[in-house]
């Protein structure tokens, strides 16, 4: 994979009978080293001056996305269905966040990495929404 790519993140969140979906596509670098695929981009916050800075990691126990600037969080998706708490701050406040993986599958070619995630979300142990995530991340040229 080269340094400069694109990076794809597409998200569904689901209660009931509504589906709220999300996609973003940003230029992002890549990078590699002990194992560990970490892909790092800025994103603008619409209507504002303010951005976020994200940090994805990919690695053989699963994902994680680390958002830092206008909202902070360090969200885990691991492969073992470990259930993982974490604090997401906004500048309307604090929430105790969960996400528990329920599947995760990680494709690797020599131009490509893609991994989707189905997870559940609470906030507060009140469960928000059935969820995936996929973020497919793909070398410029490619």
């Amino acid at each position: 994979m080269t340094k400069d790519v694109l990076v794809s993140i597409k998200g569904t969140h689901m209660r009931d009978e509504d589906n709220e979906n999300i996609e973003l596509v940003v230029p992002a670098k890549y990078s590699a080293e002990a194992g560990v695929e970490k892909i790092t981009y800025d994103e603008l916050i619409e209507g504002s001056k303010h951005s976020i800075k994200n940090t994805i990691s990919v690695d053989t126990e699963g994902l994680s996305i680390l958002k830092e600037g206008f909202t902070n969080s360090n969200m885990n998706f691991y492969k073992n269905g470990k259930k993982h708490i974490t604090y997401y701050n906004t500048p309307y406040g604090e929430f105790v966040m969960g996400i528990l993986t329920k599947n995760i599958d990680i494709q690797r070619s020599e131009d490509r990495l893609k991994v989707s995630v189905d997870y559940l979300l609470d906030l507060g142990e009140d469960f928000v929404s059935d969820c995936n995530i996929v973020v497919d991340v793909r070398s410029k040229q490619a």
